[in-house]
């Protein structure tokens, strides 16, 4: 069985990354000192990525919150913590002491990835395994670009790319720099150089999902394609990651009556898992009192299985999440096969080859549904097969961290906008239209002082 990497490699760091989560939380805010540990040999800066429980395996899950795949009773939310409640409720900021636990885990992360590409400069000779290990830093630096941008940088508008905000894009370990906040045009950039580099170097395929490899750096671009509309790419790129690994795992196979369907995803045994990471949901997806969005579980077939998989009936239309590919109940940001076959099949229908799509639905879903009551996809209208294509989305993906940027670009098309609607805690109304500026997190405040506009 394969293991979690926690070897003697990583222990020349423990003071360094010690030193990092005892700093206060707002990241640009603190001074990590360098030259406190000072790692040379290539197994010491991969020690610094294999950092996968607190700092690199980890993704934005503030939108999670925000979005419309759960709900909390008016009654109930003042048991969560504030920075949750709060952006729960689309307040601005939504953060206690204009803070947020996702922006500062984020450019930890992009700080490590950044240690680790001085240190292939200055001590990598070019050979393949420094040029590895560079391309999985920069995996990781785009991730954690990508992850910010979703949730902090303005609306995707292609038109617009150089007036519209990114994130800060810090290229250099050194926290006294002050960063400027790019342009979404440069954030988006530095995203796809970092992920050209990354699938150009980094292995087909890798021992332990939790590192990156040349399936999950196509895997990532097919994903960000996909979210700013790029179809012809996101397609391109699902199809060139599935060369390498397109496995399915039969739900047939799960016990759903266990407390947890799935196993641990950071041990390689799904065989769907390209790329293992959590989204930071703090306790929002554990708590008893965080019901999954009752209208979409009915919408699960009594014959598929991940109605049973996924969800913990409760009764009186309440359900709990179970987990989904972390095998817990802390929610999978990460990547895998199920979201490749679902890009591929939108891609397919919006570029008007529709006939291609219903082979890859009906193999994906032909593994979710019980053993022999599966009917392959009727439909033929374009419009018929997106909107199936688009709710397997919802499905399938519960959870994922995909469902706010879906709801953004699904926004821009009349067909299929969303108004989100929640009770306060007085059990008010509360609404967020598509076109809302809420849709974009406010960058917190007290790290606006290290940033420059």
């Amino acid at each position: 069985m394969k293991r979690i990497i926690i070897t003697v490699k990583m222990l020349f760091c423990i003071g360094f990354i010690l030193i990092l989560q005892a700093c206060h939380q707002e990241f640009l805010a603190i001074k990590p000192t360098k030259s406190l540990v000072v790692p040379q040999k290539l197994e010491d800066f991969q020690g610094l990525l294999d950092n996968m429980s607190t700092v690199m395996n980890r993704g934005v899950g503030m939108h999670v919150m925000a979005g419309d795949e759960m709900f909390v009773e008016p009654v109930n939310l003042l048991q969560y913590d504030q920075i949750d409640r709060e952006t729960y409720l689309w307040k601005l900021p939504p953060y206690p002491d204009n803070s947020s636990y996702d922006w500062s885990d984020a450019y930890r992360g992009i700080f490590y990835a950044n240690i680790v590409l001085e240190g292939t400069k200055k001590y990598g000779e070019g050979s393949l395994p420094w040029l590895e290990l560079e391309a999985a830093a920069k995996f990781y630096r785009a991730w954690a670009l990508y992850g910010l941008v979703e949730a902090f940088g303005d609306k995707y508008d292609a038109a617009k790319l150089k007036e519209l905000k990114g994130v800060p894009v810090r290229l250099d370990p050194d926290i006294e720099v002050i960063a400027q906040r790019a342009s979404l045009f440069d954030t988006y950039k530095q995203i796809f150089e970092d992920l050209d580099f990354a699938k150009s170097y980094l292995p087909e395929k890798i021992e332990y999902v939790t590192r990156p490899s040349k399936t999950a750096a196509l895997a990532l671009l097919a994903r960000i394609y996909l979210a700013i509309e790029e179809y012809d790419k996101a397609l391109l790129n699902a199809e060139l990651s599935m060369k390498f690994k397109d496995d399915l795992l039969d739900y047939n196979t799960l016990n759903t009556s266990n407390t947890r369907t799935f196993p641990l995803g950071y041990l390689g045994t799904n065989p769907e898992v390209i790329f293992y990471s959590i989204l930071t949901t703090g306790a929002y997806t554990i708590l008893a009192t965080t019901y999954c969005d009752t209208v979409l579980i009915e919408d699960f077939h009594n014959c598929d299985l991940r109605r049973t998989s996924f969800f913990k009936d409760l009764g009186n239309k309440r359900a709990n999440y179970k987990g989904s590919y972390t095998g817990s109940a802390t929610a999978f940001g990460g990547l895998a096969t199920d979201e490749l076959y679902l890009i591929r099949a939108e891609c397919l229908i919006r570029l008007d080859r529709s006939a291609e799509a219903k082979p890859y639905l009906d193999k994906l879903l032909i593994n979710r549904w019980m053993k022999n009551s599966y009917v392959p996809i009727l439909l033929e209208g374009q419009e018929e097969l997106l909107r199936f294509v688009l709710q397997e989305r919802r499905k399938q993906l519960y959870l994922r961290g995909l469902r706010w940027p879906d709801l953004k670009r699904l926004n821009k098309d009349p067909r299929f906008q969303v108004t989100l609607k929640k009770r306060g805690t007085d059990g008010q109304l509360l609404e967020l239209p598509p076109d809302d500026n809420r849709y974009v997190f406010p960058i917190p405040g007290n790290e606006l002082e290290y940033i420059t506009k």
